[in-house]
Formats: C-alpha cells, structure tokens, sequence
C-alpha cells in the first residue's frame, strides 16, 4: 500500500491524535504535515492529502467525502478553544473579527446569531491578533488558543457551550476527512490505533503542551480528559448532521450534503437527533 499522506492541524486539541504517529515505535507508512484547518482543506480539494483533520463542514460541503470511524475532535459542552471575545453584549455585537483559519467555527457562530438574537454580524476576516481584532471590530472569533483565562475585560462566548444549550448535543469540530473512493480500512488501524495511544499518555502530553503553551499543566491535562471528546459516539454523529441541516436553513451553504462515514452505504439520511 502507498503511504497515507495526512493533514493535521498545529493546535493543541489535535494533540492526543497525532502525537504517537511521531514516536518510533508507530509502523505504519504515512506522511503527515501541519496546515490550518482551511488550507488542509483546499489540499484534500487538490488530492494533495488522502485524509485530513479537517474542519466538519466539509463533510456538508461537499458529496464525495467521507468521515473515518472513531477519532474526532469534539466536545459535550464548553470548548475552552473555540471562543468569541466580546466587548459588549453578545446582543450588541454588530461587527465580529473572526479567525476564517476554520470555516466550521464561523459558520457555527453565524448560527448560534440567527437562533439568538435573530440578525447576524457582519464578519470580517482578519489575522489572530485580538488586540487588533478589537481595535477593528465589537468581538473577535478565535480558535485554538487555550488560556486560563481570557483577556481583561471582555465577555467570552463559548460556542461548544453555546451549541449545547441551543441542541443538547455534542459538537463536532474536525474529524478526518478523506475521498470516498479511499482504502480506508488501513488507515482506519492507523488512526484509531494513534488515539489510544495519545489518550493513554494524556498525562505526560500535557505537561509538554503546558510547557508549551505557558498555561498550568491541571488545565491542559482536564482539556485533554475532560473538556474534550476524541471518540465519535452516536450523539455526536447526531450533532454533525444536525450542523449540517442547519447550515443549510440559515443559507450558509446553498448546497449541503448529510454527512456519512467510511463503510456507509450511498444513501442520503437524516437520522434522528434524539
């Protein structure tokens, strides 16, 4: 078989599935490269990927995809990663700066607007930098950045948390994503096998992110076992396709698919979201 070639991203919520896939004792014959969300997109467009740790729009974006079974980023409730800063009240936000590195994060802020206050801001994509975002904007969207707390004076908008309360269902932010015509069964011992193992070392991967990041090692360690959710369950599945069907009532794509997963029949289901 061909090396699998990978995508990931260079955030820390990536860390428990993909950090084994560099120690020596992983066989497996892939390469693996580090891009935000929106570019590994585009390279899994250019078949310049075989699967990609991509951000879960995707999968309502576009028919020819598919999800691998079992690892994924998620979260049942608050995030800590996904986040808008505001100035002001939520319900007074006119003008949002956000972060476009993830499509998914925007859209899912572009929802949880509509559902909430009934308008939407207008969003302008700009660098990560929240002092300039502030300067420019009333809020700024920003992913990937795990802080203990946020910066002086603002509100915080969780939008794991905000999804929850909206659905009473996990969110999926990323899962990896490939072409449906892929051998995915090889890939599938990969990765699986890459997320038992992450998990299993939880512990000592957070103190390195922890020394990494600045942040104490008790926030990483329970971001890692706690906030977030690696492995998909039937919520959570039920979670990506209620994001999809609401991506398409709130016209944020003109077009969208029911997202399916590798070893699943052509068919286009709903599903329940009980």
């Amino acid at each position: 078989m061909k090396p699998l070639r990978l995508g990931s991203v260079p955030y820390v919520n990536a860390a428990p599935l993909t950090s084994w896939l560099h120690e020596a004792e992983c066989p497996y014959g892939f390469s693996i490269r580090y891009e935000p969300p929106s570019r590994l997109a585009s390279l899994l467009d250019e078949g310049a990927l075989d699967l990609a740790l991509v951000s879960s729009i995707e999968l309502a974006r576009r028919s020819d995809l598919r999800y691998m079974p079992g690892p994924v980023i998620a979260s049942e409730g608050p995030v800590l990663t996904v986040r808008v800063l505001c100035r002001q009240s939520p319900h007074e936000v006119r003008k949002l700066a956000a972060d476009t590195s993830s499509l998914t994060s925007v859209a899912l802020a572009r929802i949880w607007w509509r559902e909430t206050y009934g308008y939407e801001p207008d969003i302008r994509p700009m660098a990560p930098d929240v002092p300039h975002m502030m300067e420019e904007a009333d809020a700024a969207l920003i992913i990937g950045a795990l802080e203990a707390e946020p910066p002086l004076g603002l509100r915080v908008v969780d939008l794991g948390a905000a999804w929850f309360e909206m659905t009473g269902l996990p969110f999926v932010y990323a899962a990896w994503i490939g072409r449906s015509d892929l051998d995915w069964r090889p890939a599938a011992a990969l990765l699986n096998e890459a997320l038992d193992q992450g998990m299993a070392q939880a512990d000592a991967l957070a103190g390195c992110w922890a020394r990494a990041l600045g942040q104490p090692t008790e926030l990483v360690r329970r971001y890692f076992t706690q906030t977030m959710r690696y492995r998909l369950t039937p919520r959570a599945e039920a979670g990506l396709r209620l994001f999809a069907v609401k991506c398409g009532e709130h016209g944020i794509l003109t077009e969208r698919h029911t997202p399916r997963p590798y070893g699943c029949a052509d068919r286009d289901e709903e599903g329940s979201y009980e």
